[in-house]
């Protein structure tokens, strides 16, 4: 449990230099690291790694990570909705299709909670 916080930990700190540096080639490397390691637990690392897409502009590792976090049953939320909206908002040239998705999906998931 503390080598897998450790690497958690470590990833964590690698994401967010990737989201300071704007550097999106490292974003799926960093992304697989995650999957590798099993730290999709951790909702730092996730947020982080969120927030580097976003950062980036990385559209497709956002819809990546939105998916991983629901099927790893972690809490989808609107934060996270956003982070993925304003990285189609910020991909070169814009994405208004994922935008619009992500936008759906918030939608759907919130219609669901008020059941």
């Amino acid at each position: 449990q503390q080598v897998a916080d450790a690497n958690a930990r470590a990833l964590t700190q690698a994401l967010k230099a990737c989201a300071q540096l704007g550097s999106p080639q490292r974003l799926p490397g960093l992304i697989r690291k995650i999957e590798e390691q099993g730290c999709w637990h951790n909702l730092a690392a996730v947020d982080s790694a969120l927030k580097a897409a976003n950062a980036t502009g990385a559209v497709t590792m956002a819809a990546r990570i939105l998916d991983q976090m629901a099927s790893n049953r972690l809490a989808v939320e609107e934060k996270h909705y956003s982070l993925a909206i304003a990285a189609a908002a910020r991909r070169k040239p814009p994405s208004p299709g994922a935008a619009a998705y992500f936008m759906h999906e918030l939608m759907r998931q919130e219609a669901q909670v008020k059941k």
